[in-house]
C-alpha cells in the first residue's frame, strides 16, 4: 500500500511539472530535436510582421508565411555550422552596414529595442548568409531545402504540414 501511495506521488509530481511547463511556455506548435516553436512566439512574430507590413506599405504575410519564418529560423539557429554569428556581429552589421543607428527605427517594426531586433532578425539573418557560404548555396530555398533534410520537424498546427522536400509550411 505504501508502494503504491509513492508512485501516485510521483505520478502526480510529474503531471504538476508537465502541467507548469505547459503554463509557463505555452503550446507548442512546431517541435524539433533541439526544442519547440509555441503559439506565443506566432503571435509576437505576427505583431512584428504586420508592424512591418504597415511602415513598408505592404500586405500583411499570412499565417502560413509567419510558420515558415519561424520553423526556418529554428532550423539556422540548430544548424550544423563552423562559423558561429554572435549578437555581437549583428550589433556590428546593423550599424556599420544599415546605419540604423536610431532605435524609433525598428521600433517601427514592431521591435521593443535594438537587442531584439538583432537577435529575431540580423543574427539569424548572418547565421543563414555564413551557411550558404559554408555550404555553397547561392539561394536561401536551395540552404532551407537542405535543412530541413538534416533536422527533423513535428508541425501540430491545424490546416498545415511541413513540407521537408522545401523546407517550407504548406497547407494541407
Amino acid at each position: 500500500m505504501n508502494s503504491h501511495h509513492r508512485v501516485l506521488g510521483a505520478f502526480a509530481i510529474v503531471v504538476a511539472v508537465l502541467i507548469a511547463a505547459y503554463a509557463s511556455f505555452g503550446i507548442p506548435i512546431a517541435c524539433g530535436s533541439h526544442g519547440c516553436i509555441r503559439k506565443s512566439d506566432i503571435a509576437a512574430q505576427r505583431v512584428y510582421d504586420n508592424a512591418f507590413a504597415r511602415s513598408t506599405n505592404s500586405h500583411e504575410p499570412v499565417e502560413q508565411a509567419t510558420l515558415t519564418t519561424l520553423v526556418r529560423r529554428y532550423l539556422i539557429t540548430h544548424a550544423t555550422t563552423t562559423s558561429s554569428v554572435s549578437l555581437t556581429d549583428a550589433e556590428l552589421y546593423r550599424a556599420d552596414i544599415l546605419h540604423a543607428t536610431d532605435p524609433e527605427i525598428v521600433q517601427k517594426l514592431g521591435f521593443a529595442s535594438f537587442e531584439e531586433y538583432d537577435r529575431l532578425v540580423l543574427v539569424p539573418f548572418l547565421q543563414q548568409e555564413a551557411l550558404m557560404k559554408e555550404r555553397h548555396i547561392k539561394n536561401p530555398s536551395a540552404l532551407y531545402a537542405r535543412l530541413a533534410q538534416e533536422q527533423s520537424i513535428f508541425l501540430s498546427m491545424k490546416g498545415y504540414k511541413w513540407n521537408k522536400a522545401t523546407g517550407e509550411v504548406v497547407a494541407k
